[in-house]
């Protein structure tokens, strides 16, 4: 297994990246260098409303949850709860996952519209910096937890790619539902900021009146619009 020599460090760059969580695992030095995986323990640094939230688990069951204000206070709170003498901090591994459903079958798009519309869906669920989601492998007996909340049942893996190595993230029912409508208003808020850079580029730019009578007249006329409109978002 990959150790962490630097956890802090680690941390940081990984959370830099605009992910909300960082996951490792922590496991005393002997079994470490016995191999004895049994007695390692997985823990989460999280982000949420500008917190830093602490959370370890041992054998699926949570063991302590704190929060902190700042990074560097949970972090700190790690390393005086299993200091780097006594403890060896590492990465879980990566697992190449193949045997999934791709976005191309799954949606129905051509060769040209999956290569790009796998890094639109993988920015929209924020996973940035050139990732791209793969597909999806739809789960029925696992003892795989929730990535999200750590609680649910597994039900659906997601496989997603960043320079050639593959990762997965394994979503409960509850945490997939809300997953896909926070996927959909981002995307729905990301199209909205490009058509209003677009409209920008007319001289003289278009008034607010005058974007909302076009919209009044493609909603009568354009059928895309008028469903957009009776979902409420124009």
């Amino acid at each position: 297994m990959p150790r962490i020599r630097d956890l802090r460090r680690f941390v940081k760059r990984y959370l830099k990246s605009n992910h909300d969580w960082v996951d490792f695992k922590v496991i005393h030095a002997d079994a470490y260098r016995k191999r004895d995986w049994f007695w390692s323990r997985e823990a989460r640094i999280s982000v949420h409303n500008g917190k830093y939230e602490v959370t370890v688990w041992f054998k699926s069951e949570v063991e302590e949850e704190k929060e902190f204000d700042s990074l560097d206070e949970a972090v700190n709170y790690v390393l005086e709860k299993y200091p780097s003498e006594i403890y060896v901090y590492y990465k879980p591994v990566f697992r190449f996952y193949n045997d999934f459903t791709n976005v191309r079958n799954l949606f129905g798009f051509t060769i040209d519209e999956a290569y790009a519309w796998k890094t639109v869906l993988a920015r929209a669920m924020g996973h940035l910096n050139g990732r791209e989601l793969l597909g999806f492998r739809k789960l029925r007996e696992t003892s795989k937890k929730c990535d999200r909340c750590r609680k649910g049942k597994a039900v659906l893996l997601v496989v997603f790619d960043y320079h050639g190595r593959r990762y997965g993230v394994y979503y409960c029912r509850e945490c997939w539902k809300k997953r896909v409508y926070s996927l959909w208003a981002n995307l729905v808020k990301e199209v909205g900021r490009i058509k209003d850079k677009m409209l920008e580029l007319v001289e003289p730019p278009m008034t607010h009146e005058e974007v909302k009578e076009l919209e009044e007249h493609l909603a009568i006329v354009d059928e895309d619009i008028h469903y957009m409109k009776e979902l409420g978002m124009v």
